[in-house]
């Protein structure tokens, strides 16, 4: 997405992809919120500003590269983290959390499924999967809790 399409609007993040021009809208999380809330007083919607609160211009990879090796060395990341990992990561998260892939596609403004199932490969559906077949009655039997 190109930055300047954003706009943070009452609580949400008003995105057009780039590539498909797609429309979306996505909630603020608490944690970035306080990132937000933190971060140097700018009028501009990016989040990632530099030391002066200005959105970047130049300059953004070398300090990516820097910050990624700091956290790298301090073993809070693994190796090769990029950025395009991290949409594969959030939508991976969103997998285990029991989105389909519909809602995952929504989410990050792809037009189709095939993306979302693409990135997601490596998901642990465990917890998901136990709750779909605990979850069901295979008895066949009506009750007030499958009903």
């Amino acid at each position: 997405m190109k930055l300047d399409d954003c706009r943070l609007d009452d609580g949400e993040f008003a995105i057009k992809t780039r590539k498909s021009g797609a429309p979306i809208r996505v909630p603020v999380h608490p944690i970035l919120a306080e990132a937000l809330a933190q971060r140097p007083k700018s009028d501009a919607v990016q989040i990632c500003l530099n030391s002066d609160g200005r959105p970047w211009k130049t300059g953004f990879n070398a300090s990516w590269a820097k910050f990624r090796n700091r956290l790298l060395a301090e073993g809070k990341i693994g190796k090769g983290l990029t950025l395009h990992g991290l949409r594969h990561t959030l939508d991976t998260m969103l997998k285990e959390a029991g989105l389909d892939d519909a809602k995952i596609a929504d989410v990050l403004g792809q037009s189709g499924i095939m993306m979302a199932r693409h990135y997601s490969k490596e998901a642990i559906l465990a917890e998901v999967t136990k709750e779909a077949v605990l979850g069901v009655d295979w008895t066949g039997k009506k009750t007030n809790e499958n009903v």
